[in-house]
């Protein structure tokens, strides 16, 4: 079952039918019809995973920030640090700047565009052609 086919048989299904659970007794004799109660939980069981496209996006469709990581990470000889990083940006290098810019090289280094060579140091994934 594929996840368009999960929507269709949960827009068909009741509302009565998608209580998780009832607190009441009342509340719990409410369910009537020919189905059972199904949770999403059970359905999404049912349903088979679909396919990930394993290719990597170019970095032309990547949102503006991320193409802005990559260009001072262009033109940077050695690698940069996500508070340098921030700075580079002229974003602030307050915690909540320099977690959010670390969550994106970290985002871009499993898109292997980046590489860690050393932990919290970010360099260009060089590809030999």
């Amino acid at each position: 079952m594929t996840s368009s086919q999960l929507t269709t048989l949960i827009a068909a299904t009741p509302a009565v039918f998608m209580i998780r659970s009832c607190r009441s007794p009342a509340a719990r004799t409410r369910h009537t019809g020919r189905l059972p109660p199904k949770t999403r939980r059970t359905l999404q069981e049912v349903a088979e995973p679909e396919p990930v496209d394993a290719q990597p996006r170019p970095c032309g469709t990547l949102p503006s920030a991320y193409q802005d990581i990559l260009a001072v990470l262009t033109r940077t000889e050695g690698g940069l640090r996500a508070k340098e990083l921030c700075r580079a940006l002229d974003i602030g290098d307050q915690p909540r700047h320099t977690e959010a810019m670390r969550a994106k090289l970290k985002r871009l280094v499993g898109r292997d565009i980046l590489s860690e060579p050393e932990p919290e140091l970010f360099i260009m994934n060089r590809r030999e052609s």
